[in-house]
């Protein structure tokens, strides 16, 4: 029971900390989004399926909690699920599997904030596409750590990709 509910208490603890506690100690652009990182591990571990759900949770208490568009980081969340999980299935379970996911993923967020700030303010500036190298590597580097630390105390009983026993 513990093993089902644990993965939801720690997205709505980091949600908690991404939205309230952190803003409090620092606002630099390259602080990282935990609870995305998290939506990402989750991806990777659990599959296409239950990453989107995840990520579809914490999207839709994103966006209340910050008071976005809403619909903007539901979406982002969700896309971070699905492509964890789609990018698990490709590798296989392998080393490089959550480095990959996470400069993916962030790719996939910058170019949606790139898009959704150019909608918005019908301009493109350029401070933000100096800080996405950045922000990249960062992601990178995180996403294997959580991934290892998520495999370490959530224990998937069985990898989604894993041959069936017969």
């Amino acid at each position: 029971m513990m093993r089902r509910l644990l993965p939801t208490i720690l997205l709505l603890v980091l949600l908690i900390a991404d939205t309230t506690l952190l803003p409090i100690f620092t606002r630099h652009w390259l602080m990282p989004i935990f609870s995305l990182i998290t939506v990402n591990c989750f991806g990777l571990m659990y599959g296409r399926t239950r990453g989107l759900w995840y990520g579809l949770l914490g999207g839709l208490l994103m966006d209340i909690s910050v008071g976005s568009p809403l619909g903007l980081w539901t979406i982002t969340y969700v896309l971070y699920g699905y492509l964890g999980g789609l990018i698990a299935r490709a590798t296989n379970w392998s080393k490089l599997g959550p480095v990959i996911s996470g400069g993916v993923s962030r790719l996939v967020l910058e170019l949606m904030m790139l898009v959704f700030g150019f909608i918005v303010s019908v301009g493109l500036t350029t401070p933000p596409l100096k800080q996405i190298p950045a922000r990249i590597a960062l992601e990178m580097a995180l996403a294997p750590i959580f991934f290892y630390i998520y495999n370490v105390l959530l224990r998937p009983s069985q990898s989604r990709f894993a041959a069936r026993r017969k």
